[in-house]
């Protein structure tokens, strides 16, 4: 069976594809005047915009950026749901996860859930797989009133008997469902869709069929077959496939970036640096500042490098050697400082000056995230006086974020002191799903330290041509587009030249991995 799917006026998908992200950015800094109403009216952009890119940009939901937007609407129209809970006076709260931005406001007016808002919500986090948004809304069900549109949705959750679902095509589609009758599921689900078409408005959104779409993410769930094709039912999203994988075959390219823009940023970056080196030193920096002062040249350096592969792919300048250097040797000092107890005098070298200087002892800035991003740049720079000051570091000083970034930076303070790394990142790979951050930069870093530390180059190399690959997609999308982070992913080029120095060979060719750093640098 097949239900084609309307059409929309091409001005309205226009509108749509070029509301996001600039219109995005500033209503959302104007949301927090409307009340919940600003709310879903940046949900329903985002929504539109999604759809919108179905027609002809992404007819098979495979990229990350119609993930993203989707993935934020279905989060923003929970907060709407949640907002309407919210007694006057009381504080409202929403984030817009495509733009990486929040904001609150206060309830002006007692406003009541209606069962068509939660409705919308539940279908739209069904129909895409967000459960972290469903576990949101199951406790709002109590504030809604008895209403025909839940009484299938009470139905099937309750498991009732068949004659209490209501005669109508979501009805009769969860009764199937309930049943496990295929034949019965699909002819409601084609009767659904054509009704949803003879019904359809002129808004993008409307080209998914959110109802229908989420009945039908369910009965996939059941394991009964979706007999039906139509545009309104995008089967990546009823089957939570997901973006498309990343492809591995062939050079790995990292995005696009304005190279003008790439070499203003470095203009004058050597005096940048050495005024941050000079207040690393200073005598003014508070003692429980310190640990950031020490590390803020390596933060500035890092960022100079991401913009330096732009102009210099290869690594072939001595500016790159030379500032992979001084990023070490910042962060490997900052950890010097925390080594000790605070106000311990203790020397530390950066950019070859060597001091004393009270230390700051372990604290909030000594993070396992910063941990492993100086483990990464260790690995990378090779300086043995880094590694040594790693390694001695106590890994429970370290201030603990995220439990499997915490398990990671365990695991790299392992094989810095030439420990066996994979208790711990048995631990870090223990979460087997997760947001984006964990999908794309975090989960791959264990998994290519785990295959260094089982002498797998095979495997090595597998999953560093699908880290690569999410690290790509991951900077390709949203408030992440021209971020200049896209341009060099420290941890895979730290764990590659690890892998390098063990003997296991990187074969995957792409600009995240120049050879110059790679097989060029050597101990020192």
């Amino acid at each position: 069976m097949r239900v084609d799917r309307h059409s929309i006026p091409g001005e309205s998908l226009t509108s749509a594809l070029a509301a996001v992200p600039e219109r995005l950015g500033r209503d959302t800094k104007l949301a927090e005047n409307g009340g919940p109403f600003g709310i879903e009216m940046l949900a329903d952009m985002l929504l539109d915009y999604a759809a919108a890119r179905t027609v002809e940009i992404d007819p098979r939901v495979e990229t990350r950026e119609t993930w993203l937007a989707l993935t934020s609407a279905a989060s923003l129209y929970r907060d709407h749901a949640r907002a309407q809970t919210v007694p006057a006076g009381g504080e409202v709260r929403a984030f817009v996860d495509y733009l990486g931005v929040g904001f609150g406001f206060l309830q002006e007016r007692d406003e009541s859930l209606s069962a068509h808002d939660w409705v919308r919500a539940y279908q739209v986090a069904l129909a895409i797989g967000k459960d972290d948004v469903l576990l949101g809304l199951y406790p709002l069900v109590r504030s809604l009133p008895e209403d025909d549109d839940l009484q299938g949705l009470r139905a099937f959750w309750a498991k009732q008997p068949a004659e209490t679902y209501p005669d109508s095509p979501e009805g009769r589609m969860l009764r199937a469902i309930a049943e496990g009758d295929a034949v019965a599921f699909n002819a409601a689900l084609a009767a659904a869709l054509e009704r949803h078409r003879e019904r359809a408005g002129r808004y993008p959104r409307d080209l998914i069929a959110w109802g229908p779409l989420a009945l039908a993410a369910l009965a996939y769930e059941a394991e009964l077959p979706i007999e039906v094709e139509s545009g309104y039912l995008p089967e990546r999203l009823f089957t939570r496939a997901g973006p498309e994988k990343p492809s591995t075959d062939g050079p790995i390219a990292r995005p696009g970036f304005d190279a003008e823009g790439a070499a203003r940023w470095l203009e004058n970056v050597g005096k940048r640096i050495q005024r941050k080196v000079e207040h690393a030193f200073s005598p003014e920096v508070l003692v429980q500042f310190r640990f950031s002062a020490m590390a803020g040249p390596g933060n500035h350096m890092a960022m100079a490098l991401s913009f330096r592969s732009v102009l210099d792919p290869r690594a072939e300048s001595a500016a790159y050697i030379d500032g992979l250097v001084l990023a070490s040797e910042s962060f490997a000092s900052a950890f010097r400082l925390a080594s000790v107890p605070r106000g311990t005098a203790i020397a530390v070298t950066l950019g070859g000056r060597t001091e004393e200087l009270p230390a700051s002892g372990p604290n909030s800035d000594a993070s396992d995230w910063v941990y492993a991003r100086a483990a990464a740049l260790a690995w990378t720079s090779r300086r043995q006086a880094d590694i040594a000051i790693l390694a001695a570091f106590d890994a429970d000083d370290l201030h603990s974020t995220i439990p499997d970034t915490n398990a990671y930076a365990r695991a790299c303070h392992a094989v810095l002191r030439g420990r066996d790394p994979r208790p711990h990142l048995r631990n870090a790979l223990a979460k087997t799903s997760g947001d984006e951050h964990w999908e794309c930069l975090r989960a791959p870093r264990a998994r290519l330290l785990e295959r260094i530390a089982e002498d797998d180059a095979d495997g090595f190399n597998a999953v560093l041509a699908d880290a690569l690959g999410l690290y790509r997609d991951y900077y390709s999308a949203g408030d992440r587009i021209d971020d200049p982070d896209g341009q060099l992913s420290f941890d895979a080029l730290g764990l590659a030249c690890l892998a390098h120095d063990r003997g296991i060979p990187v074969r995957i060719e792409s600009g995240y991995l120049p050879r110059a750093v790679i097989e060029g640098l050597s101990p020192r």
